[in-house]
């Protein structure tokens, strides 16, 4: 049985509640990622922020200011009043059935994996698509 571990990305771009909206987007930017775990100074994790909760932490009538003025407001908001405080997870030995089955009836994006409170990796519907491409290649070639 194949497990989270064997298919999880790591290192994991992380943030803390104190960042502010502008820091995840500039992450997310940066890394090219849609998921931030946001975790205490103890690494433990206390939220997820997604690039859902980007644009819904902007009322729709700055999108038509200038980009200075738009960081600007985003730099204002701290990540711990729009973040998600209430984040699925799995181990590294959840087995990789279980967590596709449970994104796509749960309709997440993604799953943080923690060891000993720490996460220590992530494993996204993107990372399912891959593997899926990988599969149907092996199976072309047999």
């Amino acid at each position: 049985m194949l497990k989270l571990e064997e298919m999880m990305s790591t290192p994991v771009a992380t943030l803390t509640p104190e960042n502010s909206v502008l820091d995840a987007k500039r992450l997310m930017e940066k890394n090219d990622i849609r998921h931030i775990p946001i975790v205490n100074h103890k690494e433990k994790l206390v939220g997820m922020f997604t690039r859902t909760d980007l644009m819904a932490a902007m009322d729709s009538s700055v999108y038509h200011l200038p980009d200075e003025q738009q960081e600007a407001q985003q730099a204002e908001i701290q990540i711990a009043d729009v973040m998600r405080t209430k984040v699925a997870t799995a181990s590294l030995h959840t087995s990789l059935r279980d967590a596709a089955e449970f994104l796509v009836t749960r309709k997440y994006g993604c799953l943080p994996i923690i060891h000993e409170e720490r996460v220590v990796g992530i494993v996204t519907e993107g990372d399912f698509v891959k593997a899926m491409i990988l599969l149907l290649d092996k199976l072309e070639q047999a």
